[in-house]
């Protein structure tokens, strides 16, 4: 029997498909790590790319006590679903931390709240991003009386006014009473921002009192209330003259009824004479002894017995030259005869002529 010998071609051919054979694997190699690489590189191109592009605040400056919302937004670039866990630090510490699904290319902002926060400068920070706000300090209201007379007169209305003001960063709130003698006169709303004041006034018209207390808030004050009687009334308080030689003419060319006061010129305080000319007209005053006298002018409406003055819309000046009345018994005796005419325009303000001074001098009874 004989052996099975391979041919010579056979044997020639055996090498020929070892070589084949490793190249095909060779090839089938080459492919695979080709899909690896691709796959790779499209995983890079067209997979899951979850990132934080955007942190925003609802505000940079919030009120005392309230809240800020933080606002995240994310985006998958890739077009396959992503995960993405988001760590939101405030001043530091972490604050949130959340998980975020995103579909292939989609956009997702997520909120999360801050509240009850007390004053203070916070920074949030989210991956490379971060942004700052500030609690404002709390509110802080009190309330002043800008305008207090230090009387009323009876039966006048007369306006009074106050302020609230808010010495914190926040917005305040408040409803006050407006009381007087414990009675509430009206009670109102105020709203005042941060370091602003709000002026507000209200109207008071009472009978004659001995005191009255006014309370709005915090502050208070007393005032009397007097009775009055008008200026034209005030030359009944000329009461105190004797017959003498002293005479001048005033003209008042204002439009503002006055009155003329003449006191010693030694004593300023006390008037010895108060006379009432009326818007444009021209009165001779006379009946003063010989003497030197300081002349005050006064505008006003109601005259008040108890304190010897004007009040309500007063304007009151000093003249700044010394008023001389001299004897005139007789010129046979050597007597002379002086005579002053005086125009009075009203301008006190404004005037050489004059000095403003705070108070009248006081009548003799």
């Amino acid at each position: 029997m004989e052996a099975n010998t391979p041919t010579p071609d056979a044997q020639e051919n055996q090498p020929k498909k070892e070589k084949a054979g490793r190249k095909g694997l060779l090839y089938v190699v080459i492919g695979i790590i080709a899909v690896i690489v691709l796959s790779v590189i499209l995983i890079g191109v067209l997979g899951p790319k979850p990132e934080v592009v955007d942190l925003s605040l609802s505000g940079s400056e919030i009120e005392y006590g309230q809240g800020v919302t933080i606002n995240v937004t994310c985006e998958n670039k890739g077009i396959y679903p992503a995960k993405k866990a988001i760590p939101i630090y405030v001043n530091d510490g972490v604050a949130f931390e959340n998980e975020l699904k995103l579909k292939g290319k989609e956009v997702l902002t997520e909120t999360f709240d801050l509240d009850d926060l007390t004053e203070g400068s916070y920074t949030v920070s989210v991956g490379d991003l971060s942004r700052s706000f500030t609690v404002l300090s709390e509110a802080s209201l009190s309330v002043d009386f800008s305008n207090a007379p230090e009387f009323f007169i009876a039966d006048v209305p007369s306006e009074i006014g106050f302020s609230i003001t808010n010495s914190g960063g926040s917005t305040g709130n408040t409803s006050l009473d407006i009381l007087v003698n414990d009675t509430v006169l009206d009670t109102r709303e105020y709203s005042v921002g941060g370091h602003k004041t709000v002026a507000d006034t209200f109207v008071f018209d009472g009978s004659a009192d001995e005191s009255i207390n006014f309370k709005v808030g915090d502050a208070e004050f007393e005032a009397k209330v007097y009775e009055s009687s008008k200026l034209k009334n005030a030359n009944k308080l000329m009461n105190n003259t004797v017959k003498g030689y002293g005479y001048f003419m005033f003209n008042n060319n204002s439009d503002q009824d006055i009155v003329v006061y003449l006191t010693e010129y030694k004593n300023e305080s006390t008037a010895v004479a108060a006379i009432s000319i009326l818007a444009g007209q021209a009165v001779k005053i006379s009946s003063f002894p010989h003497g030197s006298y300081t002349m005050f002018i006064q505008t006003g409406e109601y005259w008040v017995d108890e304190l010897g003055a004007f009040a309500k819309d007063q304007i009151i000046a000093k003249s700044k030259t010394e008023f001389e009345f001299e004897n005139n018994v007789s010129k046979a005796y050597g007597g002379t005869y002086t005579y002053w005419t005086i125009n009075f325009w009203g301008d006190l303000a404004n005037s050489d002529y004059y000095i403003l001074v705070p108070n009248p001098p006081a009548l003799v009874n």
